[in-house]
């Protein structure tokens, strides 16, 4: 026992002092704030370029007058050609499109968004939505369905997960939550031993190329030698990621409390989304998770 004691003390302290070591628990947890910082920065650019100025070349003609502005969108009709519109947009400041309507829309169910930069998912999921709701009415009144009917006879549920408490109360269960914690154990998992499986192949490839290994079995079983690696390595493991979570909940905390979270929610308002609640549930979810985070990080 004694040997595998000074093996594992050898193996923990040889790499914790190496700058490799140091290096990579101190960049590791930059990295994350790096990434918070982009996610940040662009889901702020998103939210002030998500308004966009649309313009209409309706080649099949039965669509344009169906196509309704919103705080997202504006949509303007021309009677320009493509090739002016090009040029036109190109010089605009604001974040502008054209939308082509072929004649065959009907039958290929495509169209054209043509941008001076890369066009806005949300711009172009709104675009295609309304697209699907004309096609739909204009099917519906071909096969003599009145929409309404169809409307009034789709209902929605809303299920709200519960579970009971060893006490026998109850409590919200947060599947997504827990579903997102799972896959991020997973991946440290997984990571781990890749990484930290590669450090036991080194050393003992190291030490064998070396030939220090023939001295070390002359004194030491091999199961004592084994047993010692995977134990130093493996609380070099546990320190490197213990240290990462520090690092990295206090930055991100210290991030959270420096970038006001109204300044989001305010951004996201000023889009309208917010404004008519249908992704109130979306934002009521990801608020109960940033309380959650800043709380465990308290």
């Amino acid at each position: 026992m004694h040997k595998i004691l000074l093996i594992i003390q050898r193996e923990y302290f040889s790499r914790v002092k190496k700058k490799s070591f140091l290096l990579m628990t101190f960049l590791v947890p930059l990295f994350f704030i790096a990434l918070y910082g982009g996610i940040f920065y662009l889901t702020k650019k998103s939210f002030k370029d998500a308004h966009a100025h649309v313009y209409i070349l309706d080649q099949q003609g039965d669509f344009a007058q169906h196509l309704k502005s919103d705080p997202n969108i504006t949509f303007t009709v021309s009677d320009r050609s493509l090739k002016d519109l090009k040029v036109q947009i190109k010089d605009d400041e604001q974040n502008s499109s054209i939308l082509v309507i072929p004649k065959d829309i009907y039958q290929k169910s495509a169209i054209e968004l043509i941008s001076a930069d890369k066009a806005n998912i949300t711009i172009q999921n709104s675009i295609a939505r309304q697209l699907e709701g004309i096609i739909r009415l204009t099917e519906y009144k071909k096969l003599g369905i009145d929409p309404q009917v169809l409307v009034s006879v789709q209902p929605h549920i809303k299920v709200n997960a519960k579970e009971l408490t060893e006490d026998g109360q109850e409590k919200n269960s947060n599947t997504g939550i827990a579903m997102g914690i799972g896959v991020g154990l997973a991946v440290l998992v997984y990571l781990s031993l890749f990484l930290y499986g590669v450090q036991v192949m080194r050393g003992v490839i190291e030490e064998k190329s070396n030939r220090i290994i023939e001295v070390i079995i002359s004194s030491v079983k091999p199961f004592q030698l084994m047993m010692g690696k995977i134990i130093g390595i493996g609380m070099v493991g546990l320190t490197q990621f213990l240290l990462w979570i520090l690092l990295t909940g206090g930055l991100i905390f210290l991030a959270t409390k420096l970038l006001n979270k109204e300044v989001v929610e305010q951004a996201a308002m000023q889009q309208g989304s917010f404004r008519y609640g249908r992704y109130e549930p979306i934002r009521r979810h990801w608020t109960r998770i940033w309380h959650l985070t800043t709380s465990r990080v308290c």
